[in-house]
């Protein structure tokens, strides 16, 4: 699931998946 702090990092799948 893409959470917040992980989209905003970019990092493994925080970006669209």
């Amino acid at each position: 699931i893409p959470t917040d702090s992980t989209r905003r990092k970019g990092g493994r799948r925080g970006r669209r998946l």
